[in-house]
């Protein structure tokens, strides 16, 4: 799986997880408090919607550059909406490092395909606007 941008200065972010249940253990290394409080409302499905957070805060992660020194908290999922749209924040790290995206929110895409969860964006330096367009698939690929 890959993504590209036309825009060489665009910072690209993308994850790929199962959408598998998982030990409460986990939940609570990943997620903060509030973020469990969001899963609780989301309903649901909720290996999914655990697969669907998680991916889009890795993807937020990855788009800074800076994922391999990120830890669970220096991304927060804010909120979801039923289209798998995720909105997220950089924590005071990831916000200090890219000043030039600025904290967020942002918006990351979700989707489920068969037994995974993807989640991809885009964000342009010059604005710190994020751009997650569904992407488009070759017939080979649908």
């Amino acid at each position: 799986m890959a993504i590209a941008s036309k825009d060489a200065g665009a910072r690209v972010g993308i994850d790929v997880e199962r959408a598998a249940e998982r030990a409460p253990s986990f939940e609570r290394a990943a997620f903060s408090a509030r973020e469990r409080e969001l899963l609780d409302r989301l309903g649901g499905d909720r290996a999914e919607w655990v697969a669907r957070l998680w991916t889009a805060k890795e993807a937020a992660a990855k788009a800074t550059g800076l994922a391999g020194s990120a830890s669970p908290s220096s991304v927060e999922a804010r909120s979801a909406r039923p289209d798998g749209v995720v909105a997220v924040a950089l924590g005071p790290e990831l916000a200090a490092a890219r000043p030039e995206l600025g904290a967020g929110p942002h918006e990351v895409r979700t989707e489920r395909r068969s037994e995974h969860v993807w989640a991809w964006t885009v964000m342009e330096p010059a604005t710190g606007r994020p751009h997650a367009r569904r992407p488009q698939f070759s017939e080979a690929e649908r």
